[in-house]
C-alpha cells in the first residue's frame, strides 16, 4: 500500500526532525555545563582547576620542544578601596570590565584565569621572558587606558618565564606573583619580571 508507506516516511521524517533537535538542545546544554564547569561566573575566565590542566599540558609541551612559556599575575590596585567606596556592585563591574580588557588582548593560544578575589593569572605558551615584559606591559596599558565613569582602573603586574628549574605550574605562578608583590611595593601599575629580582 503506497499511502501506508508514505504515511511511515512521514513519520519517520518527523522522528528524524525530533531527534535532530533533541540532538541539538543536548549539544547546547553540554556546552553550557562545560562552561559552567570551566568558568568563573563573574569574570568568564577559567577557573584554577582548568587553567592548571591547560598549564601542565602546555609545561610539558615547552619542555619537550623547548620553546618558551611565560606568565602573567595581575592585581587590581587599591580595590579593596573600590569596594568601600562604590560599593561591592561597583567591585564586581571593575573585575568584570578588567577580565574583559584581558581576555581581549590575548591570542588564541593564550589562557587566563581568576586566580582568586581580584588577582588573575594568565599563560603565554611560546613567549621568552622580553615578550613577556612587552605583554604585561599591553595590558597594564589597556587597563589603565579602559574608561569607566568616574572610578579610575589600574593593575600591576608580575612576569616570570620558564627555565631549566622550573618544573611545575606553582613555581612558575610563584615567581610571577613574588614579581607582582615587587610591582606593588615599586609604586603600582608597572610591570616586574622575575628575572629583575634575581639579577645581582
Amino acid at each position: 500500500d503506497v499511502t501506508e508507506v508514505e504515511q511511515k516516511n512521514d513519520q519517520l521524517q518527523k522522528m528524524l526532525k525530533m531527534l535532530k533537535k533533541t540532538s541539538i538542545k543536548v549539544q547546547s546544554q553540554n556546552k553550557k555545563l562545560q562552561i559552567l564547569a570551566t568558568r568563573d561566573p563573574l569574570t568568564r575566565c577559567l577557573n584554577r582547576r582548568s587553567f592548571f590542566k591547560i598549564f601542565e599540558n602546555e609545561m610539558s609541551r615547552a619542555r619537550r620542544y623547548g620553546h618558551g612559556l611565560s606568565c602573567v599575575m595581575t592585581d587590581i590596585d587599591f580595590f579593596k578601596s573600590i569596594n568601600d567606596n562604590h560599593g561591592h556592585l561597583a567591585g564586581d563591574q571593575v573585575l568584570q570590565r578588567v577580565s574583559q580588557t584581558l581576555r581581549s588582548a590575548l591570542r588564541k593560544s593564550d589562557a587566563i584565569c581568576r586566580y582568586g578575589g581580584e588577582e588573575f593569572c594568565v599563560l603565554l605558551p611560546h613567549i621568552d621572558a622580553e615578550n613577556a615584559v612587552r605583554a604585561a606591559e599591553r595590558f597594564r596599558f589597556l587597563v589603565e587606558s579602559s574608561p569607566f565613569g568616574e572610578i579610575k582602573i589600574t593593575a600591576s603586574f608580575g612576569a616570570a618565564t620558564m627555565d631549566i628549574d622550573t618544573d611545575k605550574p606553582e613555581l612558575l605562578i610563584d615567581r610571577a606573583d613574588k614579581a607582582l608583590y615587587a610591582a606593588k611595593e615599586g609604586g603600582r601599575n608597572c610591570v616586574v619580571h622575575w628575572n629583575h629580582l634575581t639579577v645581582k
